[in-house]
C-alpha cells in the first residue's frame, strides 16, 4: 500500500505526506458533520473526539 501510494506522487514522499493530511482533514470534516447531524441518544451520548492539526 505504501508502496503503491510513493508510486502514484511519483517517488516524492512529501507529496505523499501532504495528501494524506489533506484526506484526514476531510474525513475530519465529514466525522465532524456527522456527529452534529446525529441525535444525541443514537450513539447513546458518545461523541467523538475530533482532533484538527490545523
Amino acid at each position: 500500500m505504501v508502496d503503491k501510494l510513493i508510486s502514484d506522487h511519483n517517488g516524492d514522499a512529501h507529496a505523499v505526506i501532504l495528501t494524506l493530511l489533506s484526506e484526514r482533514e476531510f474525513l475530519l470534516n465529514e466525522l465532524q458533520y456527522a456527529s452534529s447531524a446525529m441525535g444525541h441518544g443514537f450513539a447513546r451520548g458518545w461523541k467523538p473526539k475530533l482532533t484538527s492539526m490545523s
